[in-house]
């Protein structure tokens, strides 16, 4: 029984992922492991971005700005402390796209 959840939780996953994947391909690459497939955020490495202040009062080319090289342990304007990597390799054009796919499902 305990195999059968868990295919059953894997196959959820991979649904979700896919239906993400179609609505944003780049999110979904560089973005959900840490940040959810709903932006909710992962416990232990990346906060929610569905109500975070941070993309709220951020341009989308500000984001790109942050995209490019990311952000520190102990930058004042982290949330939870942790550090997120820079996604300086991707192209403008990338990081424009997960940029306004944050601005887009981001709350109000």
């Amino acid at each position: 029984m305990r195999n059968a959840a868990i295919v059953a939780g894997l196959f959820t996953f991979t649904l979700a992922t896919a239906a993400l994947a179609e609505e944003d391909e780049k999110f979904a690459q560089h973005c959900v492991a840490c940040h959810g497939t709903g932006l909710e955020g992962v416990e232990g490495l990346g906060v929610s971005l569905a109500d975070s202040a941070f993309v709220g009062r951020k341009t989308v080319g500000e984001l790109v700005a942050f995209l490019k090289v990311g952000r520190m342990p102990g930058d004042p304007e982290s949330v939870a402390g942790r550090p997120m990597p820079g996604f300086g390799w991707l192209t403008e054009a990338e990081l424009t796209e997960i940029a306004t796919y944050l601005k887009s499902r981001h709350g109000p």
